[in-house]
Order: C-alpha cells, then structure tokens, then sequence
C-alpha cells in the first residue's frame, strides 16, 4: 500500500492534510486517499462576512445562526436514506 501512497502523492502533487490523517497510522498507510467527500469544507472569507460573520461557524448551530444552513426538516426513520439525508440539510425530499 505504501508503494501506491507514496507514488500517487508524488504524482499528484500530495494530499490533504486531513486526508492523509485519516489513512494513517504512523508512518504505515491503511488506505489510498483518494476521494473527498463531506469531511472537508471550502469556504470564501467573503461570503461569510457578508453575513456578519467574522469566521467560518464551527458548529451545525453557528451555521443556522448565520442563515447559511437550514433547520432540519422531520423525516419518518423508515423514508429513503435519500430522503433522511435531504431532511438532513433543511430540504424537503
């Protein structure tokens, strides 16, 4: 696995820092961080300022204080994961 880590992120140019934590241990590679999905956030400073924020919010509650993310909506445990996941973000599946 080392040998396919190291190659890749010579050949790509590296990884995210958080990326490579997560199939780390050590000096020993777990797994190839290859894929970005949900644990990572970009964000421009100044769309954040133009709500009044004066950093990026740490918490799901400083996101609904800024208005950026919606309440969640109410969702029947047995609806689609689709559908859970939407009533997640504040839309209505």
């Amino acid at each position: 696995m080392s040998d396919l880590c190291e190659w890749k992120a010579k050949d790509q140019g590296g990884y995210y820092e958080q990326s490579e934590a997560a199939v780390r241990d050590g000096k020993r590679w777990l797994a190839l961080p290859y894929g970005i999905v949900g644990n990572q956030m970009a964000y421009r400073k100044s769309l954040f300022a133009s709500v009044g924020a004066t950093q990026p919010p740490k918490t799901l509650e400083e996101w609904r204080k800024i208005g950026v993310f919606p309440a969640a909506i109410a969702v029947p445990d047995d609806a689609p994961l689709l559908h859970r996941l939407l009533g997640l973000t504040g839309r209505q599946p």
